[in-house]
C-alpha cells in the first residue's frame, strides 16, 4: 500500500513516515489518499493517536461527520484525560 500512495501523491513531498506521507497529501489537496494513509497507520499501529485524531480532522473537513465522530471518539478512548 505505500507504493501506492507514493504513486498517487505525485510530487507531494513524502518522507518514509507514514503518518508524514498521510499529512503531505492532505496538504496537497488527495483527501482520497490521505484517508487511505491515515486508515493505513492506525491499522498498522491502533494506538496511534495522531493518526487518528488527524483522520477525524479530514473527515470533518469533507462532511462525513458520523464517520469522524466514531473515529474522534476512538481516539479520545485511547486518551481520555
Amino acid at each position: 500500500m505505500p507504493d501506492r500512495i507514493r504513486a498517487l501523491a505525485g510530487a507531494a513531498a513524502l518522507t518514509t513516515n507514514p503518518f508524514e506521507e498521510a499529512l503531505a497529501l492532505q496538504r496537497a489537496g488527495q483527501y482520497e489518499q490521505a484517508e487511505a494513509a491515515y486508515r493505513l497507520v492506525v491499522e498498522r499501529n491502533p494506538q496511534e493517536l495522531r493518526a487518528r485524531v488527524a483522520l477525524g480532522a479530514l473527515l470533518l473537513a469533507t462532511r462525513r461527520e458520523a464517520e469522524a465522530l466514531q473515529v474522534l471518539d476512538a481516539a479520545l478512548k485511547l486518551a481520555p484525560e
